[in-house]
């Protein structure tokens, strides 16, 4: 009973093979890069809630992209890369132009379930509360809508 203890004693620190993978290569990103691409993440599940007018998930997509805009390390990373990229001013302005339009569609509004209608007034209130910050930026955009390369690609 002694030498079986031992032995499990001796193995139990000892890491197994198959955690380590030759064939896998490990990709190192920069927060930068890191950040901007959790935050394209969220634009593109937004911008696929918009195309099939699932307000809840626009609204969870949204939360968790103004989550993310909102840590300190996120706000340093935009402050010190120019300030707040275009990606998100576009998503910002196109959001609040499709929440407007949907809103005015009363006899679409009342056919909503709860949940979605609950969500579509709370992505109203919630959007005019977070855009006010960006206002200048966004009126900016809409004079010059124009989009730089990577925009147009990242959101195909």
């Amino acid at each position: 009973s002694a030498s079986s203890e031992d032995k499990r004693n001796e193995n139990r620190w000892v890491m197994s093979d198959d955690s380590e993978s030759e064939d896998e290569i490990r990709v190192v990103k920069s927060a930068k890069d890191r950040t901007f691409e959790s935050m394209r993440a969220s634009v593109i599940l937004i911008r696929n809630a918009m195309k099939v007018k699932d307000y809840a998930a626009i609204q969870d997509s949204f939360d968790s992209l103004v989550k993310n805009m909102g840590t300190s390390k996120s706000k340093s990373i935009i402050e010190a890369h120019g300030g707040v990229p275009r990606f998100i001013i576009r998503i910002l302005c196109d959001l609040e132009d499709f929440i407007a339009l949907r809103k005015k569609e009363k006899a679409a509004v009342k056919k909503l379930s709860a949940k979605q209608g609950r969500a579509l007034n709370r992505m109203g209130l919630s959007l005019k509360k977070h855009n006010k910050q960006y206002e200048r930026l966004m009126t900016e955009y809409r004079e010059n809508p124009i989009l730089s390369d990577n925009e147009a690609s990242s959101d195909s």
